[in-house]
């Protein structure tokens, strides 16, 4: 009996260390939520006229892809931040342009360059079949604010409002 049950152990060992689990390469998608911009310091009336030019991105600000304006009235506030919200005009920074966002009442120009949007899948390895329809929600992964490397922060809104996001490129005064 005593080597029956050394017999069954040892090839359930085996079997054990010879069926070693099999990994399995899974992919998912994930989307890429576009920021907004926001403004840190500045009075509403200071933001009464906000241009923005949109430049094909690496163009070295030749190739203009539009022209619009912020409207201070469709912004929200939160401390002394203003950030704008679908229906102030301009609202998306998306990869492949750049952008000057100038402010006539302090003369101040901004460049947002090197937009990256990331990538739209990750991978990962796990020791079961993969699972399909799997999506994330992530931001942007960066930009440049005047040479400087950035990226999109999280501004939470608590007015009410639906707000559609809350990620930001934060414009400092």
């Amino acid at each position: 009996m005593k080597k029956i049950i050394l017999f069954s152990v040892s090839c359930l060992l085996l079997f054990t260390a010879c069926s070693e689990k099999r990994k399995h390469t899974c992919s998912d998608s994930i989307v890429r939520i576009t920021p907004s911009i926001g403004f840190i310091g500045y009075s509403q009336s200071e933001l009464a006229t906000v241009a923005i030019t949109g430049y094909r991105a690496g163009s070295g600000w030749g190739d203009v892809r539009f022209r619009d304006t912020l409207h201070p009235v469709n912004m929200y506030q939160k401390g002394d931040t203003l950030s704008a919200s679908p229906t102030a005009g301009f609202y998306d920074i998306r990869e492949g342009t750049d952008y000057k966002v100038y402010i006539p009442a302090t003369g101040r120009t901004y460049l947002l360059t090197e937009v990256k949007k990331g990538a739209e899948t990750y991978t990962y390895e796990i020791n079961q079949p993969c699972r399909s329809g799997r999506t994330k929600v992530e931001p942007y992964t960066g930009f440049m604010i005047d040479g400087l490397p950035d990226f999109p922060r999280n501004l939470a809104v608590d007015q009410g409002y639906a707000y559609p996001h809350a990620m930001m490129a934060f414009l400092r005064r």
